[in-house]
């Protein structure tokens, strides 16, 4: 049972900041929910990649054991690092976008080497001093996962920059409470069956998720009405989409029904292009929360099977392992396009969480889960921030508490759902959201209708 998932440092688009106060206010909430601990910093777009860094690596050196993950949300500016094509393109061979610079603390990334202005497009010269960098593979193992939501230059679909980033904090917070209806099994359509790399093994690989029986071979087209929780695809490419799987046209006219995407192809693994497809799941309102470009390396998820992020899949394809990972294993290119701390297996947590104080007592009461659980823990802070410590030694069953020592002022209490989750890749306890609720102030004797509750006193 985790309950300490340590620091996740958000780090946010300020042209975005005031349009979605609400909607990024609730993340943070959704995220120290889930265990984790905030740090929040708002950045120009127009700010240098050293910058960032220099924030993250702030925060790291303050607290390297718990900083475990960053959230580029919004147009954070993006790393270029490389001198390398990983999708075999001769007119593709340059810079790339390089997320890992962002998760490396130690490595020594360097600009006086390249120098080459040969790929078709612009973004991929690099030369000596530009201000991209030179490393095709990461300066060094990272230290942490990395994920970004950017959604700009994405003028194929309806909605603005700012409307897009809203309908994935409105998804994200969705997925997480269990609303959004993704059954445990995966979809793999392979447009690649003669090349002999074997791309699709990252999408067969998830029957460590689901079981053998989980992952199916389809045609990409049928998401469009049935969901999965997985779906791999991988096909020729360009910028905007991969042959036999879908575009990012397609996207905006098409919800594909899978949460988390793998797709392949060339060219689109550069992501920081506009109507980019490797972009376009998150742009969908439901799913897509999300993507990968999994090919080159092979991505390894069955840590997922047992409570671990997504973000750490990310952190495994920088790293050498065991594993058979492919061809451009610790690339710099290697990218995750979505929330770094979601998780595969969300509970819907308990709702409605009120607090009653009277006769010295705080009195919990909330509606219950709608899953089959071991029963809930209880968590009481002294601010929203947390810290929050857990109050219940063991689960309790019913869906009322009674805190006899409740603390003088205001405090929060956060109760969470606790399952005892099962998957392809074993059982472990697994912990809802947590629901929040402020403590009233104190009101005298118990009212009569509390004092009818069969409590613990």
């Amino acid at each position: 049972m985790v309950e300490d998932r340590g620091i996740v440092h958000l780090v946010v688009d300020n042209t975005k900041s005031a349009s979605l106060e609400l909607e990024l206010t609730r993340l943070e909430m959704d995220l120290r929910g889930d265990g984790w601990e905030v740090i929040r910093d708002d950045v120009s777009p127009y700010d240098s990649v050293e910058n960032v860094k220099s924030l993250i690596l702030g925060h790291y050196n303050a607290n390297p054991i718990r900083l475990k993950a960053v959230f580029l949300f919004g147009r954070i500016p993006v790393p270029y690092s490389g001198n390398f094509a990983p999708d075999g393109h001769s007119n593709h061979i340059g810079a790339w976008p390089a997320d890992s610079y962002y998760a490396d603390m130690d490595g020594d990334w360097t600009d006086f080497a390249v120098n080459n202005t040969s790929a078709s497009g612009y973004r991929n010269d690099n030369v000596p001093g530009d201000g991209k960098f030179d490393q095709s593979n990461i300066a060094s193992d990272p230290e942490l996962m990395v994920g970004r939501v950017d959604l700009s230059s994405m003028s194929y679909f309806a909605l603005d920059h700012t409307e897009l980033l809203r309908q994935y904090l409105d998804k994200d917070h969705r997925f997480r409470h269990g609303e959004i209806e993704a059954p445990v099994r995966a979809l793999v359509d392979d447009n690649f069956t003669s090349r002999t790399e074997g791309f699709a093994q990252s999408g067969w690989r998830l029957a460590s998720l689901t079981g053998i029986d989980g992952v199916a071979a389809g045609d990409w087209s049928s998401l469009a009405s049935e969901s999965y929780l997985w779906a791999y695809g991988c096909g020729p490419g360009n910028y905007g989409g991969a042959s036999g799987i879908a575009s990012t046209s397609g996207y905006a006219a098409t919800t594909y029904r899978a949460v988390f995407q793998m797709l392949f192809g060339s060219y689109f693994g550069d992501w920081d292009h506009g109507n980019d497809f490797l972009r376009a799941p998150l742009c969908n309102p439901d799913y897509g929360l999300a993507c990968c470009w999994a090919g080159r390396p092979n991505w390894q998820f069955h840590h997922m099977g047992l409570g671990e992020p997504i973000g750490y899949a990310a952190l495994l394809s920088w790293t050498y392992s065991p594993y058979i990972m492919g061809a451009r294993v610790q690339g710099a290119h290697v990218a995750l396009m979505g929330d770094p701390t979601l998780r595969m297996h969300p509970i819907p947590p308990p709702q409605d969480v009120e607090v009653v104080v009277g006769s010295g007592l705080a009195h919990l009461a909330w509606t219950p889960s709608s899953d089959q659980i071991e029963g809930y823990h209880i968590y009481r802070s002294d601010s929203v921030e947390g810290p929050f410590q857990r109050i219940t030694s063991t689960p309790i069953a019913d869906a009322f508490f009674s805190d006899d020592t409740p603390p003088e002022g205001e405090s929060v209490y956060m109760v969470r759902a606790l399952k005892l989750q099962s998957s392809a890749s074993g059982t472990y306890y697994n912990l809802s959201q947590g629901a929040y609720s402020t403590l009233v102030e104190q009101v005298g004797e118990l009212p009569l209708a509390v004092e009818g509750w069969n409590l613990y006193e």
